[in-house]
């Protein structure tokens, strides 16, 4: 299994002026962090991609950003399992969406004349709840075959007066609460499994909204929806309409052919897109065509049909206007598409079948004859190459980055760069004590693994039991010291229901006081912490890290956590804007060297063994140094023998003691960050070397 590690969404302003809001984001990692959910291809759930987990919000100063994982079956067993999971959670959202609306949808429908004993109908929910049987409109709704042309499409005008359009190619009776949709071909691969694309309807209603009436679109038949059931789908792949060349007289006659580059091949089946201009009617008229050409079968179509996208269009040469636009769905079988790919469009001849979609007569503004083009080949970056506009998305050469020196060091964070918050959601958590330490780190030594600590997570104990709050420090789990400024403790977990909130907030307290210790103390020191709860039966994680003194604003202006879902959403959007406006813009913001999928913020020290080979080791009173090293890489050389990279001990302490009390430090109340006493390690072994930027006295 593959796992491909990214941001799912982020809280900037959107290509479409709109962005997520702080407490939107939060329910997207709440909702996605209940299992996770099937990844597609392009939005098209019949390009199932792999399975994707959220695994939090992440905020630091440059913005908010959802982040998440997509594993990727590498083989047959893996493919299969997810294909399962797939099933089972489109399968789950239909019967919790049928266990709510069902009943009063089958007596509507059953009322209605739609719902028999003697045929089986299909039931599915895609952002309304769906019942299917050949033809059922025209049960429902008998009145609507009337309204039908030649072409079987349905004057929209028509359709309003008894419909009301409440959004997405979706129509509410007046007269009931059923819902009649615009026909598949107006999805994305022409499947009732995917969403409609919304650009080009809502490029349809413009028109009819600008006055001119005389749009045409064909509905679907075998599909009837509960309008009560219907929510706003969302989808962020942004097509706009660029500024085409308005001078349409001039376009030469003729047939061009664009082919589909390898990239857009796999994301849209498109192999080639044909366009022509023709002069007609004694050159009053210049007629426009255009067909894209596909690789892949339509799914929800017969076996071995291909369907293609087609626009046709008129121009009044005399008048500078188009007076008719429309389109449609030509499909080829096997053998057709064969030869269609072969073979240029004007010499084809009319070898499809053909099923018209949408037309309006009439005057048709140039500005939004190209956004209706545009929006309705949705998808296909051959519209804009062959009227010459630059790409929405260009794409990028990729370069061959050099490692720096982000690459060996724990993630930089210094002063002044404000606070990085971590949210996230996971199941819920039972411990014998109601406060405690977990999320330990892992030490290996000898190819043995043991839990370890930072020698920083006794200093938050200490500053804990100062007020009181008591928290256990395990015998059996390693204590380690670094020797540069940088410090993971370990998650502070409350198993406590209700005194949660107090327990929560003593835990901040406690951490608050020893950061404002450091702070007096004048110590260039830098933290990540954890405290986590059960809340609404799920277990939360709020992670943070910084330098002290960034640390110490932060925390002396949240005030207290609270500990049930919607007051903490209200504080989490307080936390957003803070962060938001304190700090300073990193080149390296977020990366996977300091958010983990356990919901922890952490700084990861790299091996130097890994690296290099050692040369001149020599130790004094103030531990090991390095005379020499000897290295192929010239980026860590220049950084060693420019002195921006140091190389540290990681140490295992046995035992330390406090030399006020003679007794183990881990026990005595006295704290060294306090001012109160001094420590001495008595029993201690290195065990590796690290790559630092800020090396510190043993």
């Amino acid at each position: 299994m593959v796992e491909l590690r990214g941001i799912l969404c982020t809280d900037e302003v959107a290509r479409d002026n709109t962005r997520f809001s702080i407490g939107a984001l939060d329910e997207m990692v709440w909702q996605g962090s209940n299992g996770g959910r099937p990844s597609h291809l392009s939005h098209d759930m019949h390009k199932f991609l792999g399975w994707s987990t959220v695994k939090g919000l992440y905020i630091s100063h440059e913005g908010s950003y959802v982040l998440g994982s997509t594993y990727i079956p590498e083989d047959d067993k893996e493919w299969e399992s997810m294909h399962y999971l797939r099933k089972a959670f489109q399968y789950n959202i239909t019967a919790e969406m049928m266990e709510k609306y069902g009943d009063a949808f089958g007596a509507e429908l059953k009322r209605l004349g739609g719902l028999r004993h003697e045929r089986m109908g299909k039931i599915y929910y895609n952002n309304i709840a769906l019942y299917g049987c050949e033809n059922i409109l025209y049960e429902v709704f008998p009145g609507l075959k009337d309204y039908e042309d030649g072409d079987g499409l349905v004057l929209l005008e028509t359709l309003l007066k008894e419909f009301e359009y409440i959004g997405q190619g979706v129509f509410k009776s007046k007269r009931n609460s059923l819902a009649i949709m615009l026909h598949s071909f107006f999805r994305r691969s022409y499947s009732i499994f995917n969403n409609y694309n919304f650009g080009f309807i809502d490029q349809l209603f413009e028109v009819y909204k600008q006055g001119n009436h005389s749009v045409k679109v064909r509905l679907e038949k075998d599909y009837i929806g509960y309008a009560p059931s219907w929510i706003q789908a969302h989808e962020y792949e942004y097509w706009y309409g660029p500024h085409y060349t308005d001078d349409i007289a001039n376009i030469p006659e003729g047939l061009v052919r664009y082919e589909s580059d390898a990239i857009d091949k796999v994301y849209t089946d498109i192999k080639s897109t044909e366009f022509i201009w023709k002069k007609k009617d004694d050159g009053r008229q210049y007629q426009f065509e255009m067909e894209e050409v596909m690789t892949a079968e339509a799914p929800t179509m017969e076996k071995d049909t291909y369907g293609c996208r087609y626009l046709h269009a008129l121009y009044d040469l005399s008048k500078g206007e188009f007076n008719h636009f429309d389109g449609a769905i030509r499909s080829y079988d096997l053998e057709k598409i064969v030869a269609r790919i072969e073979t240029p469009m004007d010499k084809m001849g009319h070898q499809a079948q053909y099923a018209k979609i949408f037309r309006l007569d009439g005057h048709v503004p140039l500005g939004l004859w190209k956004s209706l083009i545009t929006q309705y080949l949705c998808s296909n970056n051959s519209v804009y190459d062959y009227f010459g506009i630059p790409r929405p998305f260009q794409a990028e050469a990729k370069e061959q980055r050099g490692k720096t020196l982000q690459d060996y060091v724990p993630y930089q964070i210094k002063k002044g760069d404000g606070v990085r918050l971590f949210i996230s959601y996971h199941p819920k958590e039972q411990y014998d004590a109601k406060r405690c330490f977990c999320g330990y780190d892992e030490l290996t030594v000898i190819e043995e693994k043991n839990k370890s600590m930072d020698l920083s997570t006794i200093e938050v104990a200490k500053a804990l039991r100062k007020l009181g709050a008591e928290i256990y420090l395990p015998k059996d789990v390693k204590i380690t010291k670094i020797a540069d400024n940088v410090h993971n403790v370990p998650c502070i977990f409350h198993t406590g229901d209700g005194g949660c909130y107090k327990d929560v907030n003593k835990t901040l307290e406690g951490i608050r006081l020893l950061v404002a210790q450091h702070v007096k103390n004048n110590d260039d020191e830098i933290y990540s912490f954890t405290i986590g709860w059960n809340m609404d039966g799920r277990s939360v994680t709020v992670s943070f890290m910084g330098h002290v003194d960034d640390l110490h604003q932060w925390l002396v202006s949240l005030g207290a956590i609270p500990t049930k879902r919607k007051e903490f959403q209200k504080w989490e959007d307080a936390q957003n804007k803070y962060i938001h406006q304190h700090g300073n813009d990193s080149p390296l913001p977020i990366n996977a060297k300091h958010v983990y999928n356990d919901g922890m913020l952490y700084f990861k020290h790299h091996r130097i063994i890994d690296d290099v080979e050692i040369h001149d080791m020599r130790t004094d009173e103030r531990g090991s140094r390095f005379a020499n090293i000897a290295t192929r890489d010239e980026v860590l050389e220049k950084l060693w023998n420019t002195g921006q990279i140091h190389a540290v001990p990681l140490m295992v302490i046995d035992e330390i003691i406090d030399r006020k009390t003679g007794e183990s430090y881990v026990d005595s109340p006295y704290s060294v960050i306090f001012n109160e006493t001094q420590y001495e390690a008595r029993d201690f072994r290195i065990v590796s070397y690290v790559w630092t930027t800020h090396p510190v006295d043993l």
